[in-house]
């Protein structure tokens, strides 16, 4: 895949010495399965710094994992999967993050899998003791656009699955971008290899069970979940979740793609394990966005008695009334109303944006064209 030159962005790559990783909670099965796969893929000139440590890690977690199983395997099996959860959909920086956090703020309507679990998915029920040695370590802010970052925080559930079922998982392209489409099938699993599904459902299923394990129970709580790869999974997730509730926002496309762009330089780069081109990242966020509008706006009617259709820019204008018009039209009680409206009010004091760089003629016309169904569909001009 080529660009014009006035239609190709150039992205920065950003700590390169830096080794954490979204692998970082994999044991050694899940990532030698990783690794024997995608070895010839490696700059390991470049990132062979970051194979070492994930190999010392996975070491780590493997011991963890087989004292976390004997400990906590019968309480996470009894654990019932309920078919009710709340999705939060749209592709990655339409505002997907401020809409879970802030419903999962309402512990007690919502219960949701951690930043904490989501890192350590193998083992984070047998960690609890040196929970707070990771805390400290943490940043106080995600790095691509000042969001809050905590380890009880509601967290994408997809990271989660990743590391358990060994990189099936629509993660693994900020980890080989070179060979981003590769992984594709992954998003709705129709053209995926025998045998890919099953293991991502059930390592779903058992990320949810330890979800409900770290909660204290989910007892009447429904399981908030958010990953923007669940966008192209409508039909998918209708058919595992009966009674799930979709709420779907979208953005100005010009603004996803900036937002995006700022993503990749700032977040991917921390955990590439290849060399991409800037081609092959711009292409990525272009052909992701693709799929995942094509395939929701393929399944939505399908759930359209479930669905709450939301634009980004009115709810950032008044993230209140926005959270609000979520539980009436689903018809929730909203328990924690005071706490939520507290919350905004501090939230648009002092929240500050990125400043993105500007788009080029040619990168906007690139964009209108790539994307010119969601221009239409949701009524924003070019």
């Amino acid at each position: 895949m080529s660009f014009a030159p006035d239609e190709q962005r150039a992205f920065r790559r950003e700590n390169r010495w830096n080794v954490t990783s979204v692998l970082m909670g994999c044991t050694m099965g899940a990532w030698f399965s990783i690794l024997r796969e995608r070895a010839a893929d490696v700059a390991w000139l470049t990132y062979g710094h970051r194979v070492v440590v994930l190999t010392l890690s996975a070491a780590f977690h493997s011991a963890v994992s087989v004292v976390e199983s004997l400990v906590y395997g019968r309480t996470v099996a009894a654990q019932p999967v309920r078919d009710d959860p709340v999705f939060v959909l749209g592709h990655p920086r339409t505002g997907t993050t401020l809409v879970y956090n802030l419903l999962g703020m309402d512990t007690a309507s919502f219960i949701y899998p951690t930043t904490y679990l989501t890192t350590f998915p193998f083992t984070a029920l047998a960690l609890r003791p040196v929970k707070g040695l990771v805390s400290r370590a943490l940043p106080k802010t995600r790095p691509m656009d000042n969001m809050e970052l905590g380890l009880d925080m509601p967290q994408e559930d997809e990271l989660g699955t990743n590391a358990l079922s060994g990189g099936v998982s629509l993660v693994m392209p900020i980890v080989f971008m070179t060979r981003a489409l590769d992984y594709f099938p992954y998003f709705t699993f129709e053209r995926a290899p025998a045998g890919k599904f099953d293991a991502w459902r059930r390592a779903l299923h058992l990320l949810l069970r330890k979800a409900a394990v770290l909660a204290g129970g989910q007892g009447p709580r429904r399981m908030l979940l958010k990953s923007p790869m669940h966008t192209a999974r409508v039909r998918l997730l209708d058919g595992m979740f009966a009674r799930a509730s979709y709420i779907y926002i979208f953005r100005h496309p010009f603004a996803v793609f900036q937002s995006a762009a700022n993503m990749a330089e700032k977040t991917y780069s921390l955990t590439y394990l290849d060399d991409p081109t800037d081609a092959q990242i711009q292409e990525f966020i272009l052909a992701q966005f693709e799929l995942l509008l094509d395939e929701y706006l393929a399944a939505r009617e399908r759930v359209r008695d479930r669905l709450l259709e939301i634009r980004y820019e009115a709810f950032e204008a008044d993230p209140f009334a926005g959270v609000c018009s979520i539980y009436a039209h689903f018809g929730w009680p909203m328990p924690m109303r005071d706490e939520l409206r507290a919350h905004c009010a501090q939230l648009r004091a002092s929240y500050a944006k990125n400043d993105f760089r500007e788009l080029t003629p040619g990168l906007k016309a690139l964009i209108y064209r790539r994307w010119r169904r969601a221009f239409d569909v949701f009524g924003y001009e070019p």
